[in-house]
């Protein structure tokens, strides 16, 4: 958020005086709010792409193994361009390079699920998914498992059938060799 700042300031300042300079160079005198309008358009417009970016900015930078899942979108008053265009604030990935199976429960998979938000740290989060009966339920430290490797202690969420995550998740691994 700093930085957003720091680079905002720079734009504003920076746009504010290339609006000022044919009048420098002609040596006449700049219109007296020529600097503050140009400047505060261009922080608007900075801080306008800088949200509207983000998203697609972290997705290209995310590895190749990890699957972008869904995306959510954000509006609220306090940002009313975000009322006519609405933009994505969060979205949850999977990264496909966790994805375990257990032979021993077949339609089981383990997958580490990734949460990132604009502004807060990213969380990461190992669920097991049914992918039989669509459910899905979090793994923790205190999470017990069986002989077979079934977890003992967990709360089931069941999914839609058509949840983004299933396709991912419960694909069949592509052959190796």
């Amino acid at each position: 958020m700093f930085f957003i700042l720091i680079g905002g300031l720079l734009v504003a300042v920076s746009a504010g005086a290339i609006a000022s300079l044919p009048y420098r160079l002609a040596k006449r005198p700049v219109p007296r709010g020529l600097m503050p309008i140009v400047g505060g358009i261009s922080l608007l417009v900075f801080v306008l792409w800088n949200d509207y970016s983000w998203y697609g900015r972290t997705v290209a930078e995310l590895p190749e193994r990890v699957a972008v899942v869904e995306s959510f979108t954000y509006s609220g008053a306090l940002q009313p361009w975000t009322l006519v265009k609405p933009r994505i604030n969060r979205f949850t990935a999977v990264d496909r390079a966790s994805i375990q199976r257990n032979e021993a429960l077949p339609g089981y998979v383990m997958a580490d699920i990734i949460f990132v938000q604009r502004y807060q740290p990213t969380l990461q989060a190992r669920q097991i998914f049914d992918c039989g009966d669509t459910r899905r339920a979090d793994l923790t430290d205190s999470t017990e498992f069986d002989d077979s490797g079934m977890p003992q202690n967990v709360n089931w969420v069941d999914l839609e059938n058509d949840h983004p995550l299933i396709p991912i998740v419960c694909a069949e691994p592509a052959p190796i060799g």
